[in-house]
């Protein structure tokens, strides 16, 4: 639960420490950094750059000994499991090398943490071997350590006691080995996990009512994970408190009275359930003796982690699984629990449009008997309502089988592939079911417009503010893809009155859907004023360099369900939603949305809103 940062009394040591090293020797200290993950050199570069280092990054052994022949570091700080050529590798190669071995050597690692592991480093030559994570000013310290003592010629000599070739042969083995044997572990034991979590997750759209689905996901969670006992608080929107609704797993008696009695209100620090709600998001607690605002229902509980059930901005509740062991919940519990704990939202949402229409459908019964001379327009009705239902499981069941069986194949794959493939399979597995979370998305975006639970939130809208946000959001995406995503804005753009969020859900879409279907060139959005018979519109157009749509298609293209030629050419998964999510919101707005497209030189979608009244 701590977020582990220096404070500006200890920046400030560390910066003077290492700028004070480089007056004196009159330039810049160099360190070279060895590390194949993206994500780690960079936090890695930023904390030594901010200190006043100057960084050089390695993806490998065989790239660090290259740079560092070519400009000599003051100091090396490697990982070891690298593609290419590995840390000890290079550890044993760089110290073979007369113009490097005198350079500092440090191993800094996630993977091999075994004081087998470390002795082995060091044997090799390295003066120092820092297993992650380590809190960041301890780690300034000892690279700092070093780098004094390398400059006060105080390091001692790299002293190499693995030289033999067959000798670090054999204990280089014995570690590779060992780390294989626990990776191998690591990964069955993730795959299981993985494989349950994936099963009860599909299983949650099937249970009713809320409860039953609730204490299924819950009940699955703790038996796979191995925690003690889990807890719901259910939110309650009325008087803004959660309750203590039930709980699952090994729960003394005593612990579940005082925890039946106990209702927080969000924000209350009490316990932490109301804190975790009011942030909106989860919440670790290695050790709950030390946290002053725990409540004590079982003096056997150690560890716990609280995440709040969220859909879109919804609060359903919060559920708190705790453990008898101290720091039993790592980075990928919370990431596990966090992913079903929103497909149980999705689940719980489901559940309640399914009360919802049952409650509709016995109203309309009720007004039917009571109301005979409305018989055959409540029947139409019926009728209708049946139709969209056939239509929409007909349209909807090949794009939300797709996904699903293709999450079941590699499900069944993973045993039997080696562990460079199940990698990659479980992000292929990630991105299905991200793809699948969208479809839903989308349908339960246009179910709420279809029952009427979309109510707009008018506020003045600043459109080129929006837009600017958008293309912040989206810049990743479009260089991705090796586009430009460019914005034209107006200087004298009017302000709407609208609904922020569901217009930024509108250009959202068409930005998308303009990234997708691009393949090179620039999307570009532009805002300007038009007047139109006697009206006066703020507009925002987003065009792109993609294919285009034939006139054929242009008449279908904000039908529900319809894909055209493009869809299946650039292979892009969906819903065929999306524009008639975005034409739905316009009407919403008294707006329009014009298209202008042609085979082969893009096309352009126009949003026309109408501009707030000027002030008299």
């Amino acid at each position: 639960m701590v977020a582990h940062c220096l404070s500006c009394g200890e920046e400030d040591k560390f910066l003077w420490g290492a700028i004070s090293l480089a007056d004196e020797g009159g330039a810049v200290t160099g360190i070279l950094i060895v590390e194949d993950n993206l994500e780690s050199s960079y936090l890695l570069s930023a904390l030594l750059s901010g200190n006043g280092y100057s960084v050089e990054v390695a993806a490998n052994g065989r790239e660090a000994l290259t740079l560092a022949r070519a400009n000599l570091p003051d100091l090396v700080i490697s990982d070891i499991l690298m593609p290419v050529m590995d840390g000890f590798t290079l550890c044993r190669q760089w110290m073979q090398d007369p113009e490097l071995r005198a350079i500092p050597f440090v191993f800094y690692s996630a993977t091999y943490t075994e004081p087998q592991d470390a002795t082995f480093g060091l044997n090799l030559g390295a003066c120092r071997y820092i297993t992650k994570p380590t809190e960041p000013d301890e780690f300034l310290r000892i690279i700092l350590d070093v780098l004094n003592e390398y400059e006060h010629q105080a390091l001692p000599a790299a002293t190499v006691l693995l030289d033999e070739e067959p000798v670090y042969l054999k204990v280089y083995n014995e570690r590779l080995v060992r780390r294989l044997e626990l990776k191998m572990l690591e990964a069955d034991e993730a795959n299981r996990r993985l494989h349950t979590l994936v099963q009860v997750s599909t299983k949650l759209s099937r249970i009713q009512p809320e409860r039953d689905l609730l204490q299924h996901a819950l009940e699955t969670i703790i038996s796979t994970m191995g925690y003690t006992c889990a807890h719901y608080f259910v939110f309650e929107p009325a008087n803004q408190q959660l309750s203590y609704s039930f709980g699952v797993g090994k729960i003394r008696e005593d612990s579940a009275s005082i925890r039946q009695s106990m209702a927080v209100q969000v924000g209350e620090k009490r316990g932490l359930v109301g804190l975790v709600a009011q942030n909106a998001a989860p919440l670790i607690v290695d050790d709950v003796t030390q946290e002053p605002h725990w409540i004590v229902a079982d003096p056997a509980i150690r560890s716990a982690m609280l995440i709040p059930v969220l859909y879109a901005d919804l609060l359903y509740g919060v559920c708190s699984f705790v453990s008898e062991k101290s720091s039993a919940f790592s980075a990928e519990d919370l990431q596990n629990a966090t992913i079903l704990t929103n497909t149980l939202a999705i689940a719980i949402e489901n559940a309640r449009l399914y009360q919802q229409q049952a409650e509709w459908s016995a109203h309309l019964e009720e007004l039917v008997a009571q109301r005979t001379e409305e018989l055959g327009i409540a029947l139409e009705k019926a009728q209708s309502a049946e139709r969209l239902k056939s239509q929409f499981i007909t349209d909807i069941n090949h794009e939300l089988r797709t996904p699903l069986t293709s999450i079941g194949l590699y499900l069944d794959m993973l045993p039997r592939v080696n562990e460079p493939r199940r990698g990659e399979i479980v992000r292929v597995m990630k991105r299905e079911m991200t793809i699948l979370g969208g479809m839903i998305e989308d349908i339960l975006d246009l179910s709420r417009f279809d029952l009427g639970h979309v109510e707009l939130q008018i506020e003045k809208v600043h459109l080129e503010q929006l837009v600017e946000l958008l293309v912040l959001d989206r810049e990743p995406l479009a260089e991705s893809k090796g586009l430009d995503l460019v914005f034209a804005p107006s200087a004298d753009i009017s302000p709407v009155c609208g609904d922020q969020k569901l217009i930024y859900q509108l250009l959202t879409n068409l930005v998308v859907n303009a990234i997708n279907y691009t393949e090179s060139g620039t999307v570009t959005i532009a805002c300007k004023d038009v007047e139109d018979d006697g009206a006066h519109w703020s507009t925002i157009s987003v065009a792109d360099s993609g294919p285009g749509i034939s006139a054929a298609e242009m008449e279908h293209l904000f039908e529900r369900f319809f894909r055209g030629d493009a869809a299946r050419t650039y292979g892009t998964p969906g819903t065929g939603l999306g524009l008639a999510i975005c034409q739905e919101i316009v009407e919403r707005h008294e707006g329009r949305l014009i298209v202008e497209s042609q085979l082969g030189q893009g096309s352009t979608f126009t949003v026309w809103l109408p501009a707030a009244p000027t002030p008299s």
